[in-house]
């Protein structure tokens, strides 16, 4: 399995795949293979995989088996390369995968972790995410003061779902014409 990570790597085979190399180093390393997990480390040390944008959609694409057969864990792998070297986007992705135990553990401390790296990046989704988390209480202390914040944070870059739950939130309030204002918002951004 190592070998055949070293073949798709270099092309040694026809063309460089370095998404069919990380495949199979990951295996080789899940079967204590000290030369897979060498080379599994370098490719992350060295950011050989390019582009934290084609990362994360690659990652996307291997989520929802479009164009490729449905891997989540290594979906999470790309998320996971492309978060680490501060990309908000994946780490929103990265998030959503804990959130809903995607390829991993579900484990809401753990999204709320990646939701909140992303959202103080500005990543409008991250921020609803993370607003929600609080909403609910999940992988943190229910907090509707600072899930209020996170919506407003993510609706002021014209984010229609937050703006719908900042509505939302304004409503349970009682601040009905703030709320109806917000829902009228949520719906234009959405169409």
């Amino acid at each position: 399995m190592n070998m055949l990570g070293v073949m798709s790597e270099t092309g040694m085979a026809g063309n460089v795949d370095m998404v069919g190399a990380m495949k199979w180093f990951s295996q080789a390393a899940k079967n204590d293979c000290p030369e897979a997990l060498c080379n599994l480390g370098r490719i992350y040390e060295t950011g050989q995989l390019g582009n934290p944008d084609a990362m994360t959609s690659l990652g996307w694409l291997l989520e929802n088996g479009l164009g490729k057969e449905k891997d989540e864990g290594l979906a999470v792998q790309w998320y996971r390369l492309a978060a680490n070297s501060g990309y908000a986007r994946a780490m929103n992705s990265l998030g959503g995968c804990y959130y809903r135990g995607v390829g991993v553990d579900k484990d809401y401390g753990e999204a709320v972790i990646w939701y909140k790296k992303g959202a103080e990046l500005g990543n409008a989704h991250a921020q609803n995410n993370l607003g929600i988390c609080y909403e609910e209480g999940k992988g943190v202390l229910k907090d509707l003061v600072l899930a209020k914040t996170w919506y407003k944070a993510a609706s002021d870059s014209k984010h229609p779902n937050a703006t719908n739950n900042l509505g939302y939130m304004h409503l349970i309030e009682k601040n009905y014409t703030e709320a109806l204002k917000l829902f009228y918002l949520a719906w234009a951004l959405g169409r």
